[in-house]
């Protein structure tokens, strides 16, 4: 109503003359306040926050592929390492597979490794028994002997007769080394009995301390013998 007013004094003040352009532009901005000097800042405040959430979607989806980015790097270099450690065990792991053993090639070679081991011709045979009196004197000796032997070529044995069990164990023994041919007499407990296991004979007896420079030089003699060409 005020404008209405106000553009009727203005006609009749004007008259028939048409108003000055100042005077009709400053009634369109009076119509219309959005164009007015002061409502332009309005304007832009309004249109302010859209740009400011348009940016802070821009940041989330930049934040978005940047951390994309960041996880195929590393899923690409733990691959690499991957790669790294295959080809390491590929080069540590031998490539050919070792043909599996037949048994009879196995029961060669077994007979190949033992028929290489050295046999003594010497053998001295201790037989003993718990229960044997002469035992205790004769094994000291034995094992002086042994101690001053061991290094030649001489196969120093033990054969136990003190029960069952030990004597079939003694009888084995006595087999897988050829020496069951020694006569009885010199099987009996507390003896020492030096052999030719060739020859098949008796070369000394012990049964006391005062055979024992016997037994000693028939055993240097047997030494001396099978060293000479």
């Amino acid at each position: 109503m005020a404008d209405k007013n106000l553009k009727e004094h203005l006609a009749d003040y004007y008259g028939e003359q048409s108003l000055p352009e100042s005077v009709a532009s400053r009634l369109e901005q009076a119509a219309d306040p959005t164009e007015l000097p002061g409502h332009a800042g309005t304007a832009h405040a309004r249109a302010a926050p859209r740009s400011t959430r348009l940016d802070v979607r821009t940041k989330a989806l930049i934040a978005c592929v940047l951390a994309l980015v960041l996880l195929a790097v590393g899923l690409l270099r733990q691959v690499n390492r991957l790669a790294v450690e295959v080809t390491d065990l590929r080069r540590h792991t031998p490539t050919t597979v070792p043909s599996p053993a037949i048994k009879g090639d196995a029961d060669q070679t077994d007979d190949v490794r033992l028929s290489s081991i050295h046999q003594p011709n010497l053998v001295a045979v201790f037989v003993h028994a718990d229960w044997c009196p002469r035992c205790p004197i004769v094994g000291p000796i034995y094992g002086e002997i042994a101690e001053k032997y061991g290094a030649d070529d001489v196969l120093f044995v033990k054969l136990d007769t003190t029960d069952g069990r030990t004597r079939h164990q003694m009888s084995l023994l006595a087999d897988v080394l050829d020496i069951k041919w020694l006569p009885p007499k010199q099987r009996q407990s507390g003896m020492i009995t030096l052999i030719d296991r060739e020859q098949q004979t008796v070369l000394a007896t012990l049964t006391g301390p005062e055979q024992l420079r016997d037994l000693e030089d028939k055993l240097d003699q047997a030494l001396r013998s099978s060293q000479s060409p």
